[in-house]
């Protein structure tokens, strides 16, 4: 249930910052299937990871199911441009780093 998850997600950064705290880090963990990784949908959750609050988004490639196994992100530029990539994925700072 994206709403519910999503709305957590916004409450959690929400208490956190209210009370000043740096801890803890918030990581939304993109899934990306070949339905989701167009750039609108990928531009999409990039602006409500920062109108939610996260600190970072991490667009992690899945292999199952076999047939929902996005190529964009091994052809597309945009996954190359986007961020930090490692061997799990490319991972969007959103909010500045806390000291």
């Amino acid at each position: 249930d994206f709403p519910r998850a999503y709305e957590n997600m916004k409450a959690l950064a929400a208490y956190r910052n209210v009370r000043g705290r740096k801890r803890p880090e918030i990581v939304w963990k993109y899934l990306l299937f070949r339905w989701n990784d167009r750039a609108p949908a990928v531009r999409r959750a990039l602006a409500l990871g920062r109108e939610a609050g996260v600190d970072q988004i991490w667009f992690c490639p899945t292999c199952s199911p076999l047939g929902g196994t996005s190529l964009r992100y091994f052809a597309s530029p945009l996954f190359h441009r986007l961020g930090r990539r490692d061997r799990t994925g490319v991972w969007v700072t959103l909010t500045p780093v806390r000291d």
